[in-house]
């Protein structure tokens, strides 16, 4: 569908060509033939295994779009710092080793302490949309009850996984964080730079892992804060290409270690699938006016019927 809108998009510019506008198509994805089927030419087509599940897929072709925002070199730089995390985690005994420290945290705050929430919170505007990357795949990676063998397991694995700008995100979270009754693991992440505004963020997230850990103790007024409340922060000491490319594998190996611990598969997702395959059915049977023979529980159905075409008609008649 979205290859499609953007064909349509080409379409209606002025002096479209068909082939010329064929040719402004190139397709990365696990299926050529399909690609190759809606007329897309062979050298426009970047193929990759389907094996290579999408939370840990930007190091492969589908990193082609990176190339083009960022440019060549700087994707250069993030595979070579991603690189230089691979040698760190297959090559470091575990008592330094920074994603199985890191997993090993997680799996301690999940199972342990029972903890079922887990923050990250950069303190750089460019880390924006780290929380969100993070939480595919953690969630994705981990959310499984069964082991590898089949059996279902009796304990507990992906958290929920949140997070946002440190501290932009302040009067929304961190009030929370401070009085509330639940313990979050929260994860921040700040860079070490000498600019002034640089430094003021620094500053400010320092200050609120230290009044996590230490707390305010007051007896006569509702502003005590417990502490004792659990963090990590990382620290990085530039923000480029191979900074995060180092950050993102290290997440990586982090949830890979968590799924050997947890004897799950890190790199399915069924249920993910489920949802797919039950929207497939749904469309098909909808476009065929035979959505009586789905075998759908009534709720859904009644959905369904609301936003069917002839439906509407008759709510707005």
């Amino acid at each position: 569908m979205n290859a499609k809108a953007i064909e349509d998009k080409l379409k209606s510019r002025p002096g479209y060509h068909p082939k010329a506008g064929r040719a402004s198509l190139m397709a990365i994805t696990a299926n050529s033939e399909k690609a190759r089927a809606t007329g897309i030419r062979d050298d426009m087509i970047l193929a990759f295994d389907d094996s290579v599940g999408g939370r840990f897929s930007l190091w492969s072709a589908i990193g082609f779009p990176i190339v083009m925002a960022a440019g060549k070199q700087a994707f250069k730089d993030l595979l070579a710092g991603a690189h230089k995390m691979d040698q760190h985690f297959l090559h470091t005994p575990f008592d330094k080793n920074l994603p199985v420290m890191m997993a090993l945290l997680a799996v301690w705050y999940r199972n342990y302490m029972e903890l079922s929430a887990y923050g990250c919170l950069p303190y750089d505007a460019r880390l924006r949309c780290l929380p969100q990357w993070l939480q595919q795949l953690m969630m994705e990676s981990t959310g499984k009850m069964h082991s590898n063998s089949g059996d279902v397991i009796r304990y507990p694995t992906a958290p929920w996984v949140f997070g946002d700008h440190g501290q932009l995100s302040q009067h929304a979270l961190f009030q929370a964080f401070h009085q509330g009754l639940d313990a979050l693991p929260l994860d921040f992440i700040g860079v070490i730079d000498d600019s002034p505004n640089q430094q003021f963020l620094l500053h400010n997230m320092l200050a609120q892992g230290a009044a996590l850990m230490q707390g305010r103790q007051e007896d006569t007024t509702m502003a005590g804060c417990p502490g004792n409340k659990p963090s990590t922060t990382l620290l990085m000491k530039r923000m480029d290409a191979a900074a995060i490319g180092e950050l993102l594998a290290m997440y990586e190996h982090m949830v890979y270690s968590q799924s050997v611990i947890w004897d799950i598969n890190c790199f399915d997702q069924p249920g993910v699938e489920l949802g797919k395959s039950l929207a497939r059915d749904i469309q098909s049977y909808v476009a065929n006016d035979s959505l009586n023979q789905q075998d759908l529980d009534p709720s859904t159905v009644a959905l369904i019927n609301q936003e069917r075409p002839s439906n509407k008609e008759s709510n707005q008649d």
